[in-house]
């Protein structure tokens, strides 16, 4: 069941929230739909967005999202690999 209200989350709120078990199970499903690289990456990123904040009522930064998939993931090896 979607969330009732949203709660909008500053960048260091979001970045604790990404810290935590709950944030990582939520990102992590949503990064599983997701394609971060190539042409649409910023609709795929906006996408994974929008899944966690209809699943959790967190609407997270995009550039918190961003940060925490250069964190886990080399994206410039990525999007090489893509080319």
């Amino acid at each position: 069941m979607p969330p009732s209200h949203m709660v909008e989350r500053t960048p260091e709120d979001a970045k604790a929230y990404l810290a935590s078990p709950l944030g990582q199970i939520f990102f992590f499903k949503a990064a599983c739909h997701a394609r971060p690289v190539g042409a649409h990456r910023y609709f795929h990123v906006l996408s994974m967005q929008q899944r966690i904040a209809s699943e959790t009522g967190e609407l997270l930064p995009m550039q918190s999202i961003w940060d925490k998939l250069e964190e886990c993931y080399n994206l410039q090896d990525l999007e090489q690999r893509v080319r």
